[in-house]
């Protein structure tokens, strides 16, 4: 159990910073639109809230309804508190080797590891609950808005209705409003040893002092905010629950590793952003992390990788909702299976039928597809694993999802394609049809959380009415008026002579009356 969000490591490892603001500038009043609380009020706040945390977690002290901080607790669990228990940030993983941090997508480290050896290892009891969060620039710029530590802002926090910007009202929280405190300050903003990682754009701090993200004040939020989705607190690249990560690896081998008991428990993917095909954090390909990435669930991957896999076994691999995977071989690989590959028991969305949930809407999504399970994996071209099929025993057991595993995959073009594949044997692999609530309609609620300016497919289209029809033929009439009267003077000269209908039905150019008096 993970009793506290990433939140809290950032609020703490911020003291010696609180303790400057407070020594300089405690006394000097933030413009907030609504409020102009001091430096010093803030921070006691924010330090009240940590304190709150820390008796509840190790004390078991819970501020009770009728005490006088029973509001600001409430306020500390939705900053602090981690209700699920959960690793909350991009990945949560038993074993990692990607080539240094393994905060970048997958695929991008290809190289930097060497001579991994792991014979009889154990690893179990993997849990991944991804909080999503936002990476947000100034339209303008390819600067992300960060703060102290290279985290993003928590928007939605920050916000009391991110789904509308444009009416949208700066609220905050204990810490969202010490990081706008040290940007709207002249003095502070300007001390990079201070700032370290902070960015936010001035439109943003327009906002934040006028309470208007309409285009009225400068501030138009809907127009100079570009949302990224699919990353975390952090702003790294979202991969959810994996048992063993291997990138880049030259002379891997490994003899007699067990994988069991891995699950992501993470929510849907936030479509705030629209549909998009894959997030763009760190350096995601469309082939390798398409959609969102963070409810989903690995045994082991390898990407980059060669070397041996002898005595496998992965049992119990699951997402809430999204795709589970046993073993799983991405691009790049020389990987030579030997002994006694088992892979058992991976279910992919797992939470829909119980809990009665419609799963039409992830039939053509791209965010959000419908969950795939699949044994020993080959998700890249057919010679990146090879085996004696005398002397190996390649079985998979109770594999259910709710979409093939085969499929032909573009990596940058059509000209360049694979077909992902299954590897060895399958018993009681199931491909189940998608959950259909009879009394759900999806019509009516369908992308209400989407919002307008970043969803394409739906700004592209629209109902033509019988208003446009006519407004459209009065264009193209004035239009066709125009060419013949300009581009064929000594024509339409003749024609204008000769009739008199065609004079009164163009003569707006030349007359006048009391109501509308002729410009000279």
């Amino acid at each position: 159990t993970i009793p506290v969000l990433g939140r809290y490591t950032h609020a703490r490892a911020a003291l010696p910073r609180l303790q400057y603001l407070t020594d300089n500038y405690g006394d000097w009043q933030v413009p907030f639109w609504d409020r102009s609380p001091s430096i010093n009020e803030l921070v006691e706040r924010l330090i009240n809230q940590m304190d709150m945390t820390y008796n509840y977690v190790i004390n078991g002290v819970e501020v009770s309804e009728d005490d006088e901080d029973y509001n600001e607790w409430l306020e500390a669990k939705k900053i602090f508190i981690n209700e699920a228990g959960y690793q909350d940030a991009s990945a949560s993983y038993g074993v990692v080797f990607a080539g240094g941090a393994a905060v970048s997508a997958i695929g991008t480290r290809i190289e930097n590891e060497g001579d991994i050896t792991m014979n009889n290892v154990n690893v179990h009891g993997l849990r991944s609950h991804v909080m999503e969060k936002y990476k947000v620039y100034g339209a303008s710029t390819t600067v992300t808005m960060r703060g102290f530590f290279r985290d993003t802002f928590d928007w939605e926090a920050m916000t009391d209705d991110f789904t509308d910007l444009e009416n949208a009202k700066y609220i905050g929280n204990a810490w969202e409003d010490i990081m706008m405190a040290v940007v709207l300050n002249d003095e502070i903003s300007k001390d990079w040893s201070f700032l370290y990682t902070t960015q936010i754009e001035q439109f943003v701090k327009d906002w934040v002092m006028t309470g208007d993200g309409s285009a009225e004040t400068g501030a138009d939020l809907p127009r100079y905010l570009d949302i990224h989705c699919g990353t975390d607190i952090q702003v790294h690249s979202v991969k959810g629950a994996i048992g063993v990560r291997v990138d880049g690896a030259d002379n891997l081998q490994i003899d007699g590793l067990t994988i069991t008991d891995v699950l992501s428990t993470t929510n849907l993917g936030s479509m705030i952003c629209g549909e998009y095909d894959a997030p763009a954090i760190a350096g995601e390909q469309v082939y390798i992390q398409p959609g969102f990435n963070g409810h989903r669930a690995h045994g082991l991957t390898t990407v980059y990788t060669n070397g041996v896999i002898k005595d496998l076994n992965i049992d119990g691999v699951s997402s809430n909702y999204g795709s589970a995977y046993g073993l799983r071989v991405f691009d790049g690989c020389d990987v030579e299976l030997q002994g006694d590959i088992s892979v058992n028991n991976i279910n992919a969305g797992i939470t829909f039928e119980p809990n009665n949930i419609d799963m039409r809407f992830m039939e053509k999504s791209l965010t959000n597809p419908l969950p795939q399970a699949c044994g020993v994996y080959l998700y890249s071209d057919e010679d990146n694993i090879n085996y004696d099929a005398d002397a190996t025993n390649i079985v998979s057991t109770n594999v259910i999802g709710y979409r093939e595993c085969s499929e032909v995959v573009d990596r940058e073009s059509p000209d360049d394609q694979f077909t992902s594949a299954l590897i060895g044997e399958c018993d009681n692999c199931v491909v189940k049809d998608m959950y259909v609530d009879p009394d759900f309609d999806p019509d009516a609620d369908r992308q209400e959380n989407v919002m307008p300016m970043n969803n394409s497919d739906d700004a592209g289209s629209f109902a033509i009415t019988p208003t446009m029809i006519a407004m459209i033929v009065v264009f193209v009439i004035i239009c066709s008026y125009a060419i013949f009267k300009y581009k064929y003077p000594s024509l339409y000269n003749e024609v204008s002579k000769e009739s008199s209908t065609f004079n009164k039905l163009f003569s707006f150019g030349s007359t006048a009356s009391e109501k509308t008096p002729l410009l000279t």
